[in-house]
């Protein structure tokens, strides 16, 4: 069933059949009687590891599979040949979800690029050795693509992306196939907040005190902040208030800075200059150091740069560090800046 909001999505049920194959029917019985009471055609066995029972026999079973009491689900009957062959997702399934799989966003087809983006689009769940289950189906109106996930709370944040610059970002329940529009706990820049919820967040990755990094950014890429999440839990950062104060002053040329993030090393650098509108050129200049693991920050940084308007390596939000200076572009050349002893740009 899909739900009026087009968001939610459904699950694909194939019609009930009797399995009554020779030799196989116990197979069928089995089947036939899951709680789940849908089953699609009989699955196919997949190519796993062997593995060897007690008894001496191969267990040809996919490995995430081997040493449980299950078999595969049943296959759900193509509702469009273009798509994967996929197995029911049996609630049993998610207790064997861990890190090691993969959720994500399928879709065939162009549509007519005017009321619908796409022919199908679904979401999958991916086993570790490459059997799909189909979690969802979405409408086509809207590109949807998964930003970030978490098996152990079975929660996704999902990108609803039209072609505009500010692409809306849903918390996605995927046992309920609930939404959560909303979602941060007020964690998240208000530069980011626009009619309907949150839009422009993507995650950085894992720090070293085992937080979860995220970052915001405006419609031109730049960063209007970055902020955490601890399991259920999200945590703003003290920079957010500075960039938002250097946004006033006129240091932005919309809402938010450059930056250069690095999760794993625990640090950030923001850079944001001043354009003097009597003369269109850059005239102040301003950096911040931030240190993520404490989220402590130095507003007045000194970085030489070999000329004005040097920029992030990669985007506005998308920085990156080598050792400890920041790569840059300035006038269409790559450099090595260092925001930390004020020595000499270095060509890369």
């Amino acid at each position: 069933m899909r739900l009026p909001s087009g968001d939610e999505g459904r699950f694909p049920v194939g019609a009930l059949i009797a399995i009554a194959l020779v030799g196989a029917a116990a197979y069928g019985a089995y089947w036939f009687l899951t709680d789940q009471g849908y089953l699609g055609t009989a699955a196919p066995t997949a190519s796993p590891t062997a593995a060897v029972d007690a008894a001496g026999e191969q267990d040809s079973r996919p490995e995430w599979l081997q040493g449980t009491d299950h078999v595969l689900p049943a296959v759900v009957p193509h509702e469009d040949d273009r798509m994967p062959d996929s197995y029911v997702l049996q609630p049993w399934v998610w207790d064997l979800v861990d890190e090691d799989w993969e959720l994500a966003v399928l879709r065939v087809g162009e549509g007519d690029q005017y009321t619908w983006f796409s022919d199908v689009q679904e979401l999958y769940l991916i086993s570790p050795t490459g059997e799909h289950f189909t979690v969802a189906e979405f409408d086509t109106t809207i590109d949807r693509d998964v930003v970030h996930w978490d098996p152990a709370l079975t929660v996704a944040w999902i990108k609803r992306s039209d072609g505009s610059e500010w692409e809306q970002v849903i918390e996605f329940e995927l046992l309920t196939q609930t939404n959560t529009y909303d979602f941060g706990d007020s964690a998240i820049s208000t530069a980011n907040r626009i009619e309907g919820g949150i839009a422009n967040v993507d995650v950085v990755g894992a720090q070293p005190d085992g937080l979860e990094l995220w970052v915001s950014y405006d419609a031109n890429g730049a960063a209007t902040g970055v902020f955490w999440r601890d399991g259920e839990t999200w945590k703003p950062s003290l920079v957010q208030d500075e960039i938002r104060r250097m946004v006033v002053q006129g240091f932005s040329r919309d809402r938010g800075v450059d930056a250069w993030i690095d999760a794993e090393g625990g640090r950030a650098v923001f850079h944001g200059e001043y354009i003097d509108p009597d003369i269109g050129t850059v005239t102040d200049h301003q950096w911040v150091v931030h240190d993520l693991l404490v989220d402590s920050f130095e507003d007045d940084a000194v970085v030489a740069t070999p000329a004005p308007g040097c920029s992030p390596l990669g985007g506005g939000h998308a920085g990156e560090f080598d050792g400890d200076r920041i790569v840059a572009v300035c006038d269409g050349t790559e450099w090595l800046l260092d925001p930390y002893e004020l020595t000499e740009p270095e060509q890369r």
